[in-house]
């Protein structure tokens, strides 16, 4: 101890994904007196990443795309290093579906849209790990709209077919009965 009675320790909380609660205990010996003891308890809450996940535009055409900015801190503060996965439940596809936060704790990824001929609602969900933290996740609505007009949706050629050849096989038959090339007769009996 100083000259006024007291000593000074740093006390480093631990790692932890849960809170914790810590109960520290002094012991004091001198000669000459009797020997003391003191406790404290403190409460030692694990750090949690805040993940925030934006889409720039929120809504886009099929096929489309949209920036995706995944931002990551603690405590306020920005945190880099922090490996961040997207992914969609809607379908679409991203530039690369995992990352790493930079200085200012931004992952971007780009968002490809899925073709669809309907409106659709894609969920984009980001998850942040790094070691010492608490996994964070966010998620983001993105709005998808059909092809309309000029967009194209391509059919497979068996699809083409199956469409095709009875409609062909109809007018050929047609053609041929209307230039008599084969009649229909009935028969009785």
């Amino acid at each position: 101890t100083d000259s006024n009675g007291n000593c000074t320790f740093v006390f480093t909380a631990p790692q932890t994904t849960t809170q914790l609660n810590v109960t520290i205990t002094a012991a004091a010996t001198k000669s000459g007196y009797d020997d003391g003891q003191g406790q404290t308890k403190l409460t030692v809450e694990p750090r949690i990443l805040v993940v925030q996940v934006t889409a720039n535009p929120t809504t886009i055409n099929s096929k489309g795309t949209s920036r995706m900015t995944v931002h990551v801190t603690y405590n306020a503060t920005p945190i880099s290093g922090v490996a961040v996965t997207v992914s969609s439940d809607g379908g679409g596809n991203f530039s690369a579906n995992t990352g790493t936060t930079n200085s200012n704790g931004d992952a971007i990824f780009t968002f490809t849209a899925p073709r669809t001929a309907k409106q659709l609602n894609v969920n984009i969900t980001a998850t942040a790990t790094k070691v010492g933290y608490v996994d964070g996740e966010d998620q983001v609505k993105v709005g998808v709209n059909p092809v309309v007009g000029g967009g194209k949706i391509r059919l497979p050629l068996t699809t083409i077919l199956i469409i095709a050849v009875p409609i062909i096989v109809v007018v050929v038959v047609a053609l041929l009965i209307k230039f008599r090339i084969i009649g229909i007769t009935s028969e009785e009996r």
